[in-house]
C-alpha cells in the first residue's frame, strides 16, 4: 500500500492506527527476524531486491523467496543449488532454474530493446558469464 492510501484509510476509518503503523513499517522493509526485505527497493531504484541463495537455510530461503514473489510477482535468486530449486518448486511451480548460472527466477514478460555483450576468457569463465547474461536479461529494459 502506498503512503497516501494508508493515510486516506486512516483518515476515513478504514484501517486502524495499528494497521497503518504496520503498513508504514512494511513500506520501509519487512522484518522476518532473520532477514529484512526491502519491498520498496523497486520504487526507489527501479529493480526489486535480489536474493543471494548460497548458504541460506531452507526455511529462510523459502520464506524470503515466496515473500518477495507474493509482493512483486517476480524474483531473482543468485548462486542457487539444484536442491534449493527443488525446494522452491514445491511452493512456486513456475520457478525457473539454470544449472550453469545457478539462477532461480520468476520474471514478468517485458520488452527488451538493444544488445548486451558478455565476453569470457575461456571455458572456466562460462558459469560467471552465464550468471551475468541471465542477470542482465532480467534487469534489461
Amino acid at each position: 500500500m502506498e503512503i497516501r492510501e494508508i493515510l486516506e484509510g486512516l483518515k476515513n476509518n478504514k484501517i486502524t492506527i495499528e494497521q497503518a503503523e504496520k503498513e508504514i513499517r512494511n513500506n520501509q522493509y519487512e522484518d522476518l527476524g532473520y532477514a529484512k526485505i526491502d519491498h520498496n527497493r523497486k520504487q526507489r531504484t527501479g529493480e526489486s531486491e535480489v536474493i543471494f541463495c548460497q548458504g541460506k537455510p531452507n526455511e529462510f530461503l523459502t520464506n524470503i523467496y515466496t515473500n518477495i514473489y507474493k509482493e512483486n510477482g517476480e524474483v531473482l535468486g543468485t548462486r542457487a543449488s539444484y536442491e534449493q530449486y527443488e525446494l522452491l518448486k514445491k511452493e512456486i511451480p513456475n520457478i525457473q532454474y539454470d544449472n550453469i548460472s545457478k539462477i532461480l527466477k520468476i520474471e514478468k514478460e517485458k520488452e527488451k530493446v538493444g544488445y548486451i555483450a558478455i565476453c569470457t576468457g575461456g571455458t572456466a569463465d562460462i558459469p560467471v558469464a552465464e550468471e551475468a547474461a541471465r542477470d542482465s536479461r532480467i534487469f534489461w529494459k
